[in-house]
């Protein structure tokens, strides 16, 4: 891959291009059919996000694909196309988890949190950049979003290895407690105390991992006074809710489907405009 010819990088091009439009059209194609159908337990609509999911997990792995080929660091030449295709990952990313579906933004969720617990090191992550939650009015469907979002966070804190890794991971887990206890003050409704209950359990989880335990309180020092009385508050409050609960119940109603057991590298769409292909067609031209 260092080495690759103006031909070679051609033929990649043209390759991704098509197979990037091909994807496109499918998640494209699930979320206007998920749209569509109402009926929530009908076989057409669990086999709609079965193949969203699938194309969810190559929007996920072709920047880690784009990686192994050496794109980036091995041909200067080919930079244009990794970043081209980096920018179509987040595009498709933030149009799925910002979608009006909640069931869509959940499966986009899913499929991040298992390529974490299936990576074998932080490198293997390093394109997941794609956490983007919203507190708006709270439904149950809303619960699972934020929780999952949340348990994104959580993840990637614990599975890197790098001490850097780990606490900016940390602070953005406790940036987003913040932004939850603050958006929901003057809200008592019950999906606001369980979404409250989850975070605090999630918080209670880290805080009993010795690794995560020390960067918590890292954290927590450089946070401003008022931040920190409020994550204060909520370490006090999973103590408590330690004592209470034995052990951490899901709040929210599960998704109708199952992932696809295999996450291997396949490829990547979305139901994103044409415009990124076309920027990859242009480069084409130009060479």
């Amino acid at each position: 891959a260092p080495n690759l010819g103006d031909d070679a990088i051609v033929h990649l091009r043209n390759i991704l291009c098509t197979s990037l439009d091909e994807l496109a059209d499918l998640t494209k194609d699930c979320i206007e059919g998920i749209h569509l159908l109402h009926n929530k337990r009908s076989d057409l609509r669990k086999l709609l996000l079965l193949k969203l999911a699938f194309s969810i997990e190559q929007i996920v792995m072709l920047p880690k694909i784009m990686h192994e080929i050496q794109c980036l660091e091995g041909n200067k030449d080919s930079d244009p196309i990794y970043f081209s295709v980096l920018k179509f990952c987040t595009d498709c990313m933030l149009t799925i988890l910002t979608d009006s579906n909640l069931q869509v933004q959940a499966i986009g969720l899913q499929v991040l949190k298992s390529v974490v617990l299936k990576s074998n090191n932080m490198e293997d992550n390093s394109s997941i950049v794609f956490f983007i939650g919203e507190l708006k009015s709270m439904t149950k469907e809303s619960v699972v979003i934020v929780g999952e979002c949340l348990q994104v966070l959580m993840l990637l804190q614990t599975v890197s290895k790098e001490s850097d890794c780990q606490r900016g991971f940390m602070s953005l887990f406790l940036e987003a407690i913040v932004m939850i206890f603050s958006a929901s003050e003057d809200n008592c409704s019950q999906e606001v105390n369980d979404i409250r209950n989850t975070a605090i359990r999630l918080v209670s989880h880290l805080a009993q991992i010795p690794s995560s335990a020390g960067h918590l309180k890292d954290v927590l020092l450089l946070m401003s006074e008022t931040h920190r009385q409020q994550l204060q508050g909520v370490i006090r409050a999973s103590v408590t809710l330690d004592h209470s609960v034995g052990e951490t119940k899901s709040v929210a109603p599960p998704l109708e489907i199952k992932l696809p057991v295999p996450l291997e590298m396949r490829r990547e769409d979305n139901a994103l405009p044409s415009a990124t292909q076309v920027k990859l067609k242009q480069q084409n031209e130009e060479r």
